[in-house]
């Protein structure tokens, strides 16, 4: 089970940052607050987060996209020796900046293309002049498996 979990959430994450490395608009949109907000920003957000759900992407890599990813490295570490992982996509649909440090993501999850998370929404953070998964939106989905990090409490 938390293997699945971890599979689960790596490839969520995977799939966001992939849905952002293909070609997005180049226009620009606006945040929920009505500023504007740039395609780069929303395709640096979706870059970070397909990454970090990839199965190619090493877990020193996955652990640098998370926020506060040194509390979660032993969990990743097990992401990436799980055989699931590699099965795991996550599609972003939507992110929508709410402030100079935060954007609602809203992904959907698949694992060996069965959909098992749909129309999920989570949160990324700049830190240090870097999107990253916001830990809690990573903590939510590993708790929807049943398993509770001690980073996550």
């Amino acid at each position: 089970m938390r293997t699945y979990a971890a599979a689960v959430l790596v490839a969520a994450t995977t799939a966001v940052l992939l849905a952002g490395c293909g070609g997005g608009k180049s226009t620009t949109s606006t945040t929920s607050a009505g500023a504007p907000q740039s395609a780069a920003v929303v395709n640096e957000i979706k870059k970070s987060w397909t990454a970090f759900f990839s199965g190619s992407t090493s877990a020193q890599t996955r652990i640098s996209l998370l926020e506060n990813g040194q509390k979660f490295a032993s969990l990743i570490n097990a992401i990436n020796a799980s055989p699931l992982a590699n099965q795991v996509k996550a599609s972003v649909s939507d992110v929508k900046v709410t402030s100079a440090t935060t954007a609602d993501v809203t992904y959907t999850v698949s694992l060996a293309g069965q959909t098992v998370l749909n129309a999920a929404t989570g949160q990324a953070v700049l830190v240090a002049g870097t999107w990253k998964v916001g830990d809690a939106s990573f903590c939510r989905l590993v708790k929807l498996q049943g398993v509770v990090p001690t980073a996550c409490k």
